[in-house]
Order: structure tokens, then C-alpha cells, then sequence
């Protein structure tokens, strides 16, 4: 197992190097911390940066992981090889595994983008409570990932169309997730399923307060 796990971890990686398709994710969370801490600072909500920047990072994570599981299927049935990967004496899931693997390490440079990015912006970078646990969740987060994008590839085996399955799950984890707005904000009615998609080390790794109690919004121009 570990030895077509590695030669599909290479591959990918050889794969990666000519197709910038599969650092899009990299490009845009600069982009997204820049949005997202500039929002919190606008609006006098500077206690909720840690969010701006660890959001892109998760996003960027997912998005790659989910990419993957689709792309790596599609591509292979579009060229015909699908049926040859599945029929050879290499275990697919094996290799399966060490081509999302590369990916997913790879999606990890997103977390010091979005952490620079935030850093320019506030002046003060984001500080981090408890550095080994953080590691330890990002590392777990890492696995976890792909291990479901793993979960994926097999469902998107039996799907005609994988891009369609693989662009509607994107949005609707970022919300419940809670990666970018705290799941204490979010409606009552989405509490329950919100907790059981977010995060638990997030808030424990990371400098992030506990936001308070609604309160009336402003009149634009105050």
C-alpha cells in the first residue's frame, strides 16, 4: 500500500507542475483575506480578523481537496484510463490516496498566505494561543480532508457528471462550517447543523473571542 500511495504522491506532484489549474485555490486566499479582514476593519469588528484569516485558509483547503476528488476522476474517464487504473494490479485506493495526499499538503501554503496577508493589513499578526495544538489540528484537519476527498472520488466514480457535485459543496460547508462568520451569529434554525460541520479547534488554537450579542446595525454613513 505504501508503495503505489508514494508513486501516486509523485505523480500528482509531476502532474501539478505544468497545470496551474490546480493552484487556483492558492491564488485567490490572498485575495479572500484581503476581503474578509478589510470587511471586519470597515465595520469596527477588528476582534473577528483571526476569522479573516484563518477562513481562506480552510476554504482554500476544502476547495483543493474537493478539486481534486472531482478533477482526478473526471480527468481520468475523459482520457479513457479510468477503467485501466481500476483494472491495474496497483491498488486504486492506494494510489487514489497519494495523489489527494499531495494535493492536500500542498494546500497547507495557504495557511502562511493568509496569515502574511493578515499581518500587512492589521499590523499585527494574528496570534496564536496554543502553537502545538494548532499544528495538531491543522495537521489532523490535513487528514481528515483527505480522507474525504477520498470518500468523494469513490462517489464521483458513480456519478455521470462529478463537476457538478464537486461545485455545489463548496458554499454551503463554508457557511456551516462556520469558517468565515461564527456559528453563534448564524440563525437560530441553522445552529444545529452548523455545529456538527464547524470546527472545534478553531477557536481553541487560535486568538479568536467569543462574539457578543447582536446589537442593532448602523446606518451606513455613521
Amino acid at each position: 500500500m505504501i508503495g503505489p500511495a508514494r508513486a501516486g504522491f509523485a505523480h500528482q506532484v509531476r502532474m501539478m507542475r505544468g497545470t496551474p489549474d490546480w493552484f487556483l485555490a492558492l491564488f485567490t486566499a490572498p485575495l479572500l483575506t484581503a476581503v474578509f479582514v478589510s470587511i471586519f476593519t470597515h465595520a469596527g469588528r477588528g476582534d473577528l480578523s483571526s476569522y479573516g484569516v484563518l477562513a481562506p485558509a480552510l476554504m482554500a483547503l476544502w476547495a483543493m481537496s474537493l478539486q481534486t476528488a472531482g478533477e482526478l476522476i473526471s480527468r481520468e474517464r475523459e482520457n479513457g484510463s479510468l477503467e485501466a487504473l481500476l483494472a491495474a494490479p496497483a491498488p486504486f485506493a492506494a494510489v487514489l490516496f497519494g495523489r489527494i495526499s499531495a494535493v492536500t499538503s500542498i494546500s497547507m501554503v495557504a495557511f502562511a498566505e493568509s496569515w502574511l496577508v493578515g499581518w500587512a493589513l492589521t499590523g499585527d499578526p494574528v496570534r496564536i494561543i496554543h502553537p502545538g495544538l494548532f499544528v495538531i489540528t491543522v495537521a489532523l484537519t490535513v487528514v481528515a480532508m483527505t480522507g474525504w476527498a477520498g470518500v468523494m472520488a469513490c462517489v464521483f466514480v458513480l456519478a455521470r457528471s462529478a463537476r457538478t457535485f464537486q461545485n455545489s459543496l463548496s458554499y454551503p460547508f463554508f457557511v456551516l462550517g462556520g469558517v468565515i462568520v461564527p456559528v453563534a451569529l448564524l440563525p437560530d434554525w441553522l445552529t444545529w447543523p452548523a455545529r456538527r460541520c464547524s470546527c472545534p479547534g478553531q477557536r481553541t488554537c487560535c486568538a479568536i473571542p467569543s462574539p457578543p450579542v447582536r446589537s442593532t446595525p448602523r446606518p451606513c454613513g455613521c
